[in-house]
């Protein structure tokens, strides 16, 4: 059975743009429940920690690119395989990018602006 998640290109950055912004406020905020004593089962927080561990890494989206390219063996579908890895890998930078400037932000005592 073929599944089209995503019709076009643009379809993917549009909604992978939105989840960026969520996945880096999501850190922020759970990074800052961990502290107070979460109910969050810890399998959900070990893999968040795994997250934040491999965004703390250089080039996260370099390595996010070879993960699914190479590991998950995404050359093996051509040239859209090779697209898609570059669309994680994009997806990854903004989620680090947002990240940062969330930090930035916090820093400074400003607010957190949504997306």
């Amino acid at each position: 059975m073929d599944h089209y998640a995503y019709p076009t290109v643009a379809e993917f950055i549009e909604k992978h743009r939105r989840y960026a912004n969520w996945e880096a406020e999501m850190d922020d905020a759970i990074s800052r429940l961990q502290v107070d004593g979460s109910t969050m089962s810890r399998r959900v927080l070990a893999r968040r920690a795994l997250k934040r561990f491999a965004r703390r890494l250089p080039f996260p989206h370099w390595l996010r690119f070879a993960y699914h390219y190479f590991v998950k063996r995404g050359f093996l579908d051509g040239m859209e395989g090779y697209i898609f890895c570059h669309l994680l890998a994009e997806y990854e930078f903004w989620i680090w990018a947002r990240t940062l400037e969330l930090q930035n932000e916090r820093k400074r005592g400003l607010p957190a602006l949504a997306g």
